[in-house]
């Protein structure tokens, strides 16, 4: 797996990790650095690393905030900083890096000696799927944009670090609304506490300095208890949709989102473990086909020569160069294939051109 190799041998905390040539086990990783463990008043951001289920703690998360000194847990240099006031501290503008992570590591002034990558592959994961959508943010600063994204799928990762994307889409009111089992239960128990009233609550934003360009990133949770099912309203619909290890051949809930994005055009763009789970996600995708009559799920106003299309439609996979380092065993993420977290992207569905009438 030499494509792997070379993304987790930048890093040199990296070999302590495997554990057989092709096992890695982060846990290792967390250990040498000393945040190793599920309580997040001991181990901060990480706490939910290697837990299966998660705590009330974590749950009650999005409401308890943890400065960058508690949520990191890392030396000061080691740690991706938010707190930009000092121009000196700002990373050049316009973003110029190329997309691996000792680029990265060198426009944010870290260390390649620092373990941030194994939670900044989630915001970069963001990052690169809205990239491959096309949506980045010009560098115009007389041309501000509002940008909607729906991360489906997601744990409790309503994490500070997530306002990295402010710095990578400048000029940019960025909403990432997040959905998820465990984010919609979060809103429930913050709802019967009376912590919270609202169905989507805002519980993370940061604004970038204006030498770094100015962009604005909100982090909400919706309420939904299971999974996000697209509206029919066209004026509910999100700029983009993003889902992180998705699992699209694994989990029937995405025939929903998959089929409401080709009949709405809602651009979709995914990341998996490996290149293996995008093959079985086509199969899936020609079960989804069969099923468009079924009672669940109500028949898309599309002809079906045209969304037979869409289903077929040839879609290539990249390799991600912001994936978590580590390559993982077959029996850690995906029973198909060696993989990594956010190894791969895909768009399902891209951006509709103007004047294209295809699905």
């Amino acid at each position: 797996m030499p494509q792997y190799k070379e993304i987790t041998n930048q890093f040199p905390w990296t070999d302590i990790g495997y554990i057989a040539a092709d096992r890695f086990n982060e846990d290792f990783v967390l250990a040498r650095f000393g945040v190793l463990g599920t309580s997040r008043s001991k181990v901060g951001y990480w706490a939910d690393h290697s837990i299966g289920v998660p705590s009330d703690e974590l749950l009650d998360a999005p409401w308890s905030p943890l400065t960058e000194e508690e949520g990191w847990r890392l030396p000061k240099e080691f740690v991706p900083t938010l707190a930009l006031q000092n121009s000196n501290a700002c990373p050049s503008f316009p973003p110029t890096f190329e997309p691996n992570w000792t680029s990265y590591y060198e426009w944010r002034g870290l260390p390649i000696s620092s373990p941030a990558a194994m939670l900044l592959h989630w915001p970069l994961s963001v990052y690169a799927c809205l990239k491959e959508l096309g949506l980045l943010s010009s560098n115009n600063g007389d041309c501000r944009r509002k940008l909607t994204v729906f991360y489906v799928g997601a744990r409790v990762d309503c994490r500070l670090f997530f306002g990295e994307l402010a710095l990578l889409f400048p000029n940019t009111d960025l909403d990432l609304v997040m959905f998820g089992e465990t984010t919609g239960r979060a809103v429930q128990r913050a709802q019967a506490r009376g912590t919270n009233k609202s169905r989507r609550p805002c519980v993370f934003e940061y604004t970038a300095p204006a030498a770094c360009g100015g962009g604005t990133v909100r982090v909400l949770i919706d309420s939904t208890p299971t999974y996000y099912r697209p509206s029919c309203e066209r004026s509910e619909h999100p700029d983009a949709i993003v889902g992180l290890n998705a699992g699209l051949g694994s989990y029937i809930s995405w025939q929903h989102v998959i089929l409401r994005s080709f009949e709405f055009d809602i651009p979709f763009v995914v990341t998996d473990y490996c290149e293996a789970c995008f093959d079985d996600t086509l199969l899936g995708m020609d079960t989804f086909h069969r099923m468009l009559t079924g009672a669940a799920l109500r028949k898309p106003k599309i002809p079906d020569d045209i969304l037979s299309a869409a289903l077929k439609r040839e879609r290539r996979n990249k390799l991600n160069g912001f994936m978590q380092p580590g390559l993982r065993g077959t029996s850690d993420y995906s029973r198909l294939a060696p993989g990594s977290r956010n190894a791969f992207i895909r768009v399902l569905t891209p951006v509709k051109k103007a004047g294209e009438v295809e699905v």
